[in-house]
Formats: structure tokens, C-alpha cells, sequence
């Protein structure tokens, strides 16, 4: 195997491990995110993050001069969903929990937070180390 895809491997799994422990630890509640959810956010947006991590890995390996692109991608994706996240909380909360559209908006933009991270991290790796993919 070459070293660029033990690096992405490796630095995927980290970020992959660093989310789980943030969940374990109760890290989301105290983010914002809700205490019932949160578990199953977790797991979504890892597998989710992690598919789309390893699609860009397999695109940079052939466009490797698209880094920093990707990287963009990956940091607007979790800025938005963080935004319509605190949103969709900040709505959710104000209808005394009635306003179902609201809800989803706060779950599904918390797990594409979580999403975002594990592409970002390990495309700012590349970025980093000087990879060249």
C-alpha cells in the first residue's frame, strides 16, 4: 500500500476515534447538540463523513492539484450544517418542541457536522504533510 493512503487511513481513523470519544464523553450535549439524538448523530455522520472522506481521497489520488478545494468543501459543509443546526435548535426549542420541520433541520444539521469533520481532517493532513494526493 502506498504511504498516501496509510496516512489517509490513519489520519481518518483519528479523527473517526476523536468523534466517538467526544460522544462517549458527552462533548455534544454541551455543544448544542440534543442529549437523545446525539448518539445515533454520531454514528450517522461518521459513516457518513467517512464515505464522503473516502471519496475524496479516491478523486485527490488521480487530482491531487484540487487539495485545497476539497478541503473548502469539506469546512463549508460543517459551517453550514452548524448554522442551520443552532437554527433549527433555537426554533425547535421556541415551539416548545411542536415544530417538527425544525427538529429535523437541528438533527439532520448536526449530523452533517459530524459529517464534515472527517474529510476535513484528513484532507488538512494532506494539505500538511505535503502529500502529494
Amino acid at each position: 500500500m502506498k504511504t498516501q493512503h496509510i496516512q489517509f487511513v490513519l489520519s481518518l481513523f483519528a479523527i473517526d476515534i476523536a468523534l466517538l470519544t467526544a460522544h462517549w464523553v458527552g462533548l455534544w450535549p454541551m455543544l448544542g447538540g440534543h442529549p437523545a439524538w446525539s448518539s445515533s448523530a454520531t454514528y450517522l455522520g461518521i459513516g457518513i463523513g467517512s464515505l464522503m472522506a473516502t471519496l475524496s481521497h479516491s478523486m485527490l489520488v488521480k487530482h491531487p492539484r484540487h487539495r485545497k478545494q476539497h478541503l473548502w468543501i469539506f469546512v463549508s459543509v460543517a459551517f453550514i450544517a452548524v448554522t442551520a443546526s443552532i437554527y433549527g435548535k433555537i426554533d425547535f426549542v421556541a415551539s416548545y418542541g411542536d415544530d417538527q420541520l425544525a427538529g429535523r433541520v437541528w438533527y439532520y444539521g448536526f449530523i452533517m457536522f459530524i459529517a464534515g469533520m472527517p474529510g476535513g481532517f484528513a484532507t488538512a493532513v494532506k494539505l500538511l504533510r505535503g502529500s502529494t494526493a
